[in-house]
């Protein structure tokens, strides 16, 4: 065989072999559809220098703190430039998401973080870890702003609405149990990426500081 031909031998070779490994990535690669908020870990066991946490109080009655009685323990719901103050805790006629949200800062008030975990799905806890043992958050100046909505063929959830809101509060006297980006009375808005799937099932499947706007 000369020297031409098992070059070319070679290089078929090389071509079959990069086509298997291909064909195998493409098989064996998790479709997660389209995803619009890039997720990443807030809740790290990283604490920055910076922040100086308090101790977590796993049985406090938050709404006995005098301090934060003073605060603004409600959300501000904002939807094309209106924003609009819940005060009566009634977000049913703002839709079943404004109403999960309404869930979903109840159950940090109360420290519950098995019913905060229920409101992620599996998807959001492959890269971000569990929440464990969060004391009840004093959280006000609470915002939720409506960004888009798209209706949807999901690869694991079947026919879903996905809805992208940003989020932002601040936590008093924050002990770093849920939050520990951000310092007591700071703030860092994130990007939730919430879905609605056909049997009105609804959570948390990505959370980020940013996203992307569906073509």
């Amino acid at each position: 065989m000369n020297k031409k031909k098992r070059i070319m031998i070679a290089v078929m070779a090389a071509f079959v072999l990069i086509s298997i490994i291909g064909a195998l990535v493409l098989l064996f690669e998790k479709d997660d559809g389209d995803v619009f908020v890039s997720s990443f870990v807030y809740n790290s066991d990283y604490k920055p220098k910076s922040h100086i946490f308090f101790e977590p109080e796993q049985d406090a009655d938050i709404f006995a703190d005098p301090d934060y009685q003073k605060a603004v323990p409600f959300i501000y719901y904002e939807r094309d430039g209106i924003k609009k103050c819940i005060t009566d805790e009634n977000y049913a006629p703002y839709g079943a998401v404004v109403e999960f949200f309404g869930e979903y800062f109840d159950a940090l008030k109360a420290g519950d973080t098995d019913k905060f975990n229920s409101m992620h799905s599996q998807r959001y806890f492959a890269h971000n870890r569990e929440y464990i043992d969060i004391a009840p958050q004093r959280l006000y100046d609470i915002t939720i702003e409506y960004i888009f909505e798209k209706d949807m063929t999901d690869p694991d959830y079947g026919e879903v609405t996905k809805y992208v809101y940003e989020v932002s509060y601040k936590i008093m006297k924050n002990d770093g149990t849920f939050r520990n980006d951000i310092g007591s009375d700071g703030s860092r808005p994130l990007y939730l990426e919430i879905v609605e799937t056909s049997d009105t099932s609804i959570f948390v499947d990505a959370c980020g500081d940013e996203y992307n706007m569906p073509e």
